[in-house]
């Protein structure tokens, strides 16, 4: 492997230092069977066998005349890292389950890959492809091949009992595929090495400064890298555990999800930081069974506040300037109004769409986290006295739990809008911690239960919509979609159809990506649909 490969492993990778504590990194793959058991899975799922079966006999002419001969297709297989301050006495193992070890060196010389037996019971044998390191070693122990690079002279494995068996190395996780990166295993010397580059390098970018950029910009962007820098240092130094992982589930949630966790060291910043994440409470809407729903929780980390403060600031005033004394009137007070909303530098927003109703059209509620939403309704009331023409607006059009409701007439929706939401009015309310908006059929009954709603639990983000619903939604976007239904009564007559996007914080921070393969059977059938 070239110097290059490994210099970037020892700055972006935590690695480890003792094989007695287990690897710092390991790439674990189930076991060959399962794989290709779960490739063909998703390949019938997509309603595309033929492509799948191509896709094996392009495997099986990989792999060899008589396929991977010798090798054990029952039992996972996978690499290992563990890098040392010395970069040449990194261990970097890959691990092969072998079935018939004469077997598997026949197929190898079968390969063009001949190894050559060693006096200590190890091979040897030529890597085509790679510049500088280019030949391997290897050796049998534990039902298993374990084999390296030879990095250098000294490079060599051990005897078979000296050896951790391969449950050490790889663990038992149930994934197709799976990386974990455990970051207190880093040698000290390469995770100071790592910190100082990354801060010369962001130090760098605060010297190149775009043309025509002001103050309240320059102080903002360098406190961006400054934090930047500050979040890379507590993740070099302070993270205990990454993981990234692909799974499969079969049988009543046939799922296929991506999920990457990251777990901090105890007691550390990172690790209290993230516990916070999990304790969020954010916006509620009060809605039951959503077609689609979304929410999202961010704010700003501490030391961007001050500076995002003075651009916002600056920002308003700037916009406020470009006016005219008439247009300046009206609206100078609804900025200042929103100020301390934007000066807070959070984002707590969720949104459902819900339906259809009885007239078979969506109810779409909205709703964004304010600061001082009843100055904010002073403020557009002002406002909309001194606005000549405003007849489509009608303040006090009703009013739920003491807050008051306004509405606005649609004027020139679009076609899709119109079939997907009808022609009735926007309803707004403006509570004192937040603003509401709803649209469609039922819409006043549902911001009435948003108004209503207390805040609650909330993660990081959320995403998640049912294509069993959806379909219907998607005729009204595109003629090209109107298959969509028919599509959806075949795909999920057993159920299904989920899609789950979500980020959670506590004990570890979690980013999930969760679709169940019957969307694939789904999105199958609506191809063939819109080829028709």
């Amino acid at each position: 492997m070239p110097k290059t490969i490994l210099a970037c492993l020892a700055a972006l990778l935590f690695a480890g230092a003792s094989p007695a504590d287990g690897p710092g990194v390991v790439l674990r793959f189930k076991a060959l069977d399962g794989l290709i058991g779960d490739i063909r899975h998703l390949f019938k799922r997509a309603g595309r066998e033929d492509e799948g079966k191509a896709f094996e006999k392009l495997m099986q002419t990989r792999t060899g005349p008589k396929g991977l001969e010798g090798v054990d297709t029952k039992r996972p297989f996978g690499l290992t890292m563990d890098l040392h301050p010395r970069l040449i006495e990194s261990k970097i193992w890959l691990l092969l389950p072998v079935s018939d070890e004469k077997a598997f060196l026949k197929f190898l010389a079968s390969i063009d890959m001949k190894a050559e037996p060693a006096k200590d019971g190890s091979y040897t044998l030529s890597i085509e492809g790679l510049p500088i390191f280019n030949t391997g070693i290897f050796r049998f122990a534990h039902g298993y091949a374990y084999g390296t690079l030879k990095i250098s002279d000294t490079t060599a494995i051990p005897p078979a009992d000296k050896l951790p068996k391969p449950a050490e190395l790889l663990g038992d996780r149930d994934a197709v595929v799976s990386l974990a990166v455990h970051g207190q295993k880093v040698p000290e010397t390469i995770r100071k090495l790592a910190v100082s580059y990354l801060g010369l390098q962001l130090g760098a970018a605060k010297d190149d400064k775009p043309a025509g950029e002001t103050a309240a910009q320059t102080a903002f962007r360098e406190a961006i890298l400054d934090e930047i820098t500050a979040r890379l240092k507590s993740l070099l130094t302070d993270a205990e555990t990454l993981q990234l992982e692909m799974s499969l589930g079969r049988g009543k949630d046939d799922e296929l999800a991506i999920t990457a966790t990251l777990a901090g060291k105890k007691d550390s910043t990172l690790a209290k930081e993230i516990a916070a994440l999990g304790k969020l409470q954010g916006l509620a809407l009060g809605g039951k069974d959503a077609v689609l729903a979304g929410s999202a929780n961010v704010g700003l980390p501490a030391g961007l506040l001050k500076p995002f403060d003075a651009l916002v600031a600056e920002s308003a005033k700037a916009a406020l300037d470009q006016l005219q004394a008439h247009e300046r009137e009206p609206l100078e007070p609804l900025i200042k109004a929103m100020s301390p909303t934007l000066r807070a530098g959070l984002f707590d927003g969720a949104m459902h769409l819900a339906g259809p109703g009885k007239g078979g059209k969506y109810a779409f509620v909205a709703g964004v986290r304010l600061k001082d939403g009843a100055k904010l309704d002073a403020a557009i009331r002002a406002a909309m006295k001194k606005i000549p023409d405003s007849k489509d607006v009608k303040l006090d059009a009703d009013k739920a739990d003491g807050v008051a409701i306004h509405s606005v007439r649609q004027k020139g929706a679009d076609e899709a809008t119109a079939a997907l939401l009808g022609d009735g009015p926007l309803y707004i309310a403006l509570r004192d911690d937040a603003v509401l908006v709803a649209l469609g059929e039922d819409a006043l009954p549902a911001l009435k239960a948003a108004i209503a709603a207390k805040p609650a639990d909330a993660p990081v983000l959320l995403l998640e919509g049912s294509l069993e619903r959806l379909a219907a939604v998607m005729t009204l976007s595109s003629p090209d979609l109107k298959g969509a239904p028919a599509a959806a009564m075949d795909a999920f007559k057993d159920g299904g159809g989920r899609v789950r996007l979500s980020v959670t914080g506590g004990a570890k921070l979690e980013a999930r990506l969760g679709v169940q393969t019957a969307a694939l059977t789904f999105a199958g059938l609506l191809d063939k649909a819109r080829k028709k």
